[in-house]
């Protein structure tokens, strides 16, 4: 699931990028732990929480954290097929760099909602804080289209 979906309070408009990033972690769990000549696909370890908050922190912290990255990605634990896949030059590694980013505005707009709240609860306009949540909202949207996660794969958009 995306990040946008594993949080507290009432869930988000559901959007496309929501199931491109799906995808995005069925190939991240893939490249971790499938397990070729056994046809066995394990578990990333870090991504088995007791709720679905819990299991939002750890892909976020996936998505920042390089530290949290390499233990997911283990080079020692990945099967040698998948091992180009954590190459920083690599279509799963370009996909993390563009969730991480969205993730990292996701920050900002937490915070300005904070703001939002806060200015309310004081009788204070949120005009402006309104316009930034908007502008942030619209630039993580466009991080992620279909169209770039295509170019991303290196694969044409229409299949004939």
């Amino acid at each position: 699931m995306a990040l946008d979906l594993l949080c507290t309070g009432p869930p988000p408009l559901h959007k496309y990028r929501h199931d491109l990033e799906s995808f995005f972690y069925i190939y991240t769990t893939f490249a971790a732990a499938y397990d070729p000549p056994n046809r066995h696909l394990g578990k990333i370890v870090q991504w088995q929480q007791e709720s679905l908050v819990a299991i939002g922190d750890e892909k976020r912290r996936f998505l920042t954290n390089v530290y949290t990255l390499d233990q997911a990605l283990n080079r020692k634990i990945v099967h040698d097929d998948f091992k180009p896949l954590l190459d920083q030059s690599s279509f799963l590694m370009a996909l993390h760099e563009v969730f991480g980013n969205i993730e990292t505005l996701a920050s900002q707009v937490g915070h300005s909602v904070y703001q939002r709240t806060m200015a309310i609860r004081r009788g204070l306009p949120t005009a402006k804080l309104d316009a930034k949540i908007m502008k942030v909202e619209k630039e993580r949207d466009e991080q992620m289209t279909y169209s770039k996660f295509m170019e991303i794969l290196k694969e044409p958009e229409d299949m004939e």
